[in-house]
């Protein structure tokens, strides 16, 4: 991926951006879907995932059955078992509808499309296999370009259909509020805020007040809870993740004129980043499932970010070199994002290795 990136950065300078167009974006899409699709017992919660399919996925569940997984998932498994009983093509059908809608998003979000599957790739490795808030995300990103394009309504529909894939959807709908331009003193000051509030046991105890409202969600925060207890007592934020969530908006905002200029969309991507990040030192010393899931639908801006930079450097030698430290970047974010649970994702194991 790193090598069709640093072709696509370059050959806009000798050929149209149709070549990138025809060639690479296809190439690059079938080798991401068929080596996503293809995995066996590897990635996040592959066991739910796989047991849901093969016990769950049939109307009588759907109807009658323990509220496991939101309906338009659900729907979704019993399609895909309804057309072919099985499980790995349920995972092209996944997988083909994720990186689509990604590749879409992306597209029109950026000059340097596969630049920005490669940063997203690397970011976000270690996620993969959360199937109802990736659908959500995609699902969401779609709504974000109609909303960019001044369709509030379909930016809200598509939101309420992410909704029926993952509850957490509800959260991109401060989207709506995001196209403006906020001094960067009341960005310090709020993040900052965040950070110290992040410190004391507050998002802790408010989150654990959200069990009152329903059976269901008190199995949900319960649950989540127990999540939070278990990863807290073998696991540690990392110093290079809060190094890069005070560094990279730094260098965002210190670039937005130059960028807004070309991209007036730009303040939305960089403002859903912000208040990821503002999420993120929230609950990174509570709750840090919060962080993973809660933090998703706006990390999703970050490879955006990071592509549009090269967008306003008219030097190619700078830039090639910013290309390649991007692509450093990714390497080693992809070790970063797996860290947690190397032995889900190294090594590859694919559907012909399956016992």
């Amino acid at each position: 991926m790193s090598f069709f990136a640093i072709i696509e950065v370059n050959i806009q300078e000798y050929f149209k951006k149709k070549t990138v167009d025809i060639f690479f974006i296809p190439i690059t899409w079938l080798l991401i879907v068929g080596m996503m699709a293809l995995r066996w017992d590897m990635g996040t919660d592959w066991k739910p995932y796989l047991s849901f399919f093969e016990r769950f996925a049939n109307w009588e569940e759907f109807y009658n059955g323990p509220p496991i997984f939101e309906k338009g998932f659900w729907l979704l498994n019993i399609f895909a078992k309804n057309i072919y009983n099985n499980y790995t093509f349920l995972l092209f059908i996944i997988e083909g509808t994720f990186f689509t809608l990604l590749f879409r998003f992306f597209k029109f979000s950026t000059p340097y499309v596969l630049l920005c599957i490669l940063l997203y790739f690397g970011l976000n490795i270690g996620i993969t296999g959360s199937h109802r808030q990736l659908l959500a995300l995609v699902i969401c990103l779609s709504g974000l370009k109609s909303l960019i394009e001044g369709n509030k309504l379909k930016f809200i529909g598509l939101v309420i259909l992410a909704f029926f894939f993952h509850a957490s959807a509800l959260l991109f709908l401060i989207f709506l509020f995001l196209n403006i331009s906020i001094p960067i003193a009341i960005i310090i000051t709020v993040i900052g805020a965040c950070f110290i509030i992040g410190q004391t046991k507050l998002p802790f105890v408010i989150f654990s007040s959200l069990a009152g409202i329903s059976e269901h969600n008190a199995e949900k925060v319960d649950a989540y809870i127990k999540s939070a207890e278990s990863e807290l007592s073998r696991a540690q934020v990392s110093t290079m993740g809060i190094v890069k969530k005070i560094l990279l908006p730094s260098i965002f905002l210190l670039t937005r004129k130059k960028i807004v200029e070309k991209y007036k969309y730009y303040n939305y991507f960089l403002n859903g980043y912000l208040f990821g990040v503002a999420f993120y030192f929230l609950f990174f010393k509570s709750l840090l499932v919060m962080v993973s899931r809660g933090s998703l639908y706006f990390n999703s801006m970050e490879p955006i970010l990071l592509s549009l930079q090269l967008s306003i450097i008219k030097d190619k030698k700078i830039k090639n070199i910013v290309l390649f430290a991007l692509c450093l970047f990714a390497i080693v974010f992809f070790f970063q994002s797996i860290k947690s649970y190397p032995d889900l994702f190294i090594p590859y194991k694919s559907v012909f290795e399956k016992e």
